[in-house]
Order: structure tokens, then C-alpha cells, then sequence
């Protein structure tokens, strides 16, 4: 308690003691800030707390990351959607016929089914599902001697690997064989693997018509955003013939 000050006091006394007072009351708001500033509030326990009951954001596993069902098109093709499409068979006139499977051996990928596929709605190739190849049928057909032969697969497709999923591991020198539907066994050598960024992907030559035939095969790969559900590149091998067709049948 402050002790008391007269009505008779000096002037001078009652300063002193007014000075004194107001500085036991600081210090008395100090020190409740104090002891409050150092109690942590309801956001830095949340943040902080090690309960069990807090539960930590999992870690995607890069093993099991999928592309989604609807993901955005990776790659634009729609200047390419003025081609006419290749077909699907012989027509008698003596061009190739459109694949039908795809053997990888070097990736154990073994009479993989493949179908025609072409541009969706979006601009973008289309790609079937997790267990099918898809044909750009708006190129070239396997064993006409010019042009691209392009095959698309998923890495991963609502919740299974895709028949690409390892693509990126092949190695040059390894053996590709497509089968057409009319039969006829056609060997292809791999010359390169690439990765490219979606962005630089090299669309004009990747899809060409006009160079030597070659089979080039296509998936995601790169970086993968689990935000996004999405990859930051493409795997793309190219590979040459190293024989003529077998007769079919």
C-alpha cells in the first residue's frame, strides 16, 4: 500500500510520490504481459504439439503416384487435327495396316493391346487406359517406310500401372515388336530415350510424317506434383526397324 501524503505536504513530496506510484503501476502491467505473451495460445499449440492426436500430413509415395482420371491434356495437338486419320486396316492398296499389340521385352510388356486413338476435346492425345497402348491414327501406320509410328501409354491410371510405366529404363539397343492387325510381326530397334518438359516437347518432329519410319513411344515422366496430380515431362523413345514385316498369318 503507498503510504499516505497530507494535504500539508511540501509540493515538491507530492510529485515524488505521484512518480512513484506510476511506476509501481507499469511495472505491475509489465510483468502481466510478461506471463501472457509467454503463455502459447491455441494456433502455436496446434502447430507445435506432439499429441498422437495431431496427425502429420502424409508423404506421397512416389511408388503409387497415379495420374488422375481427368487429368489437363499434357501436350496440344490440335494444329495436327486437320490430318486425316491412318485407319485401322489394309484397304487392299497395298498400305500397311494399323497396330494391334505391342511387345517390350526388356520391360516385360507382352502383347499389350493397342488401339486407335486421336485428339479429345481439349486439344490433347488421347490415351486409353491403364492396360492399353493408344495408336495416333492420325500418323503414320507401322511398316509403311516413312513417317512417325506413335504409341501413348500412362505411367499409372486410377490406381494401376500403366503399360509405360517403366518406359524411361529402356535402354538403347533394346528390341520393340508390333504386331498389326493383320497379323504381321514388325521389329524395332531403340535408338534414344528422352526425357522433355511438357513444355519443349518437340511436337513438329515427334509426329512428322515426312522423315524415315521410326516408332515413337511416349509417357509422363519427370518431376510429379502430388498438388497437382500432374508431371512436369514426357519419356519418349524413338526406335528404328531392323526388319521387314513378317508375312501375316
Amino acid at each position: 500500500m503507498s503510504p499516505a501524503v497530507t494535504a500539508d505536504a511540501p509540493e515538491h513530496q507530492i510529485r515524488v510520490w505521484a512518480v512513484a506510484v506510476a511506476v509501481l503501476a507499469a511495472v505491475a502491467v509489465l510483468a502481466w504481459v510478461a506471463v501472457d505473451v509467454a503463455r502459447p495460445g491455441p494456433l502455436f499449440r496446434a502447430e507445435q504439439s506432439s499429441s498422437p492426436s495431431v496427425a502429420a500430413a502424409p508423404v506421397p509415395d512416389p511408388t503409387l503416384e497415379q495420374e488422375p482420371m481427368a487429368a489437363p491434356p499434357p501436350v496440344d495437338l490440335s494444329p495436327l487435327r486437320a490430318l486425316p486419320p491412318a485407319g485401322a486396316g489394309d484397304d487392299g492398296s497395298g498400305v500397311s495396316a494399323g497396330p494391334a499389340r505391342l511387345r517390350i521385352p526388356a520391360l516385360e510388356v507382352d502383347d499389350a493391346a493397342v488401339v486407335p486413338v486421336g485428339i479429345d476435346a481439349a486439344g490433347g492425345l488421347e490415351i486409353p487406359g491403364a492396360r492399353e497402348v493408344g495408336w495416333y491414327r492420325f500418323g503414320a501406320r507401322p511398316g509403311a517406310g516413312a513417317g512417325s509410328v506413335v504409341l501413348a501409354a500412362h505411367v499409372a491410371y486410377d490406381g494401376e500401372d500403366g503399360v509405360f510405366r517403366h518406359l524411361g529404363s529402356l535402354e538403347p539397343g533394346a528390341t520393340v515388336v508390333v504386331e498389326t492387325v493383320d497379323g504381321r510381326q514388325l521389329g524395332y530397334r531403340v535408338d534414344s530415350v528422352a526425357v522433355h518438359p511438357k513444355a519443349d516437347l518437340p511436337i513438329d518432329d515427334l509426329f512428322t510424317p515426312n522423315s524415315p519410319e521410326r516408332l515413337v513411344l511416349i509417357t509422363c515422366g519427370g518431376s510429379f506434383n502430388p498438388q497437382l496430380r500432374h508431371y512436369d515431362s514426357n519419356v519418349v523413345v524413338i526406335a528404328t526397324p531392323t526388319s521387314a514385316p513378317t508375312p501375316a498369318g
